[in-house]
């Protein structure tokens, strides 16, 4: 990283993975200049679609649905991220950055303002998640450089589906919080006394009857490399 210095600082007790991996999201103008991404054909010319590691495309994203993403933050507008809801879905605030829309040309322009923020008031919760949120929250001003991700580009395993809804709708499916092996199929099964993940079943995940739990097993069993391919 490029302000590694900072992290090791800020986590100098935890591995590589959180002092690192969390933050790359930060060095996306760095990257794509370094490595000419932007100038690859069939590339958009200034947007961004980061995610993290755990998530799933789970239906398919069209230029179309890539140009509506984009015309919510115009370039001639003062917003350059969109990033979506925490574990609430009915709270209409950004703050879960595991998937972010960046105008990069104006990341790049914010950059010395949001590193002098990092430099004055970090280490923040939630690493990069913090740093981001913290920084927009800070001013009205950075607050209006900031908006909400639609929903259906961040949805989490233990939100219910409307039943007028159809799954294909969701085209980002962020397996925030339990994943397979880890609490999943427990949502699945409604099965609140085994899981640590009780409180999303109890609040939410068995109100469409493990409906969401079971489709993103689905999905991770349709998408996930086959150990002959890895081994």
């Amino acid at each position: 990283l490029s302000f590694q210095h900072l992290t090791d600082k800020w986590h100098p007790t935890i591995g590589a993975d959180h002092q690192q991996g969390p933050y790359l999201r930060m060095e996306m103008a760095n990257v794509i200049r370094d490595h000419g991404l932007f100038k690859l054909p069939g590339i958009c010319d200034r947007h961004v679609l980061y995610t993290d590691s755990n998530v799933i495309f789970a239906n398919e994203i069209t230029h179309q649905d890539m140009n509506w993403l984009k015309s919510l933050m115009p370039s001639s507008g003062p917003i350059f991220a969109m990033y979506g809801r925490e574990h609430e879905k009915e709270r209409l605030l950004p703050i879960n950055t595991g998937v972010m829309m960046v105008d990069i040309p104006k990341f790049e322009q914010a950059w010395p303002d949001m590193f002098a923020f990092a430099l004055a008031k970090g280490p923040f919760g939630a690493f990069d998640q913090g740093w981001i949120t913290d920084y927009f929250e800070s001013t009205p001003e950075r607050k209006a450089n900031s908006t909400l991700l639609p929903v259906y580009w961040n949805w989490k395993p233990y939100w219910p589906l409307a039943s007028q809804v159809p799954v294909s709708q969701i085209k980002i499916f962020h397996f925030h919080g339990p994943k397979p092996g880890r609490g999943l199929e427990t949502l699945a099964h409604c099965e609140p006394a085994t899981s640590p993940y009780q409180h999303f079943i109890l609040w939410a995940s068995c109100c469409d009857h493990a409906k969401m739990g079971n489709y993103a097993l689905q999905l991770f069993d349709m998408f996930k490399v086959s150990a002959n391919l890895i081994c």
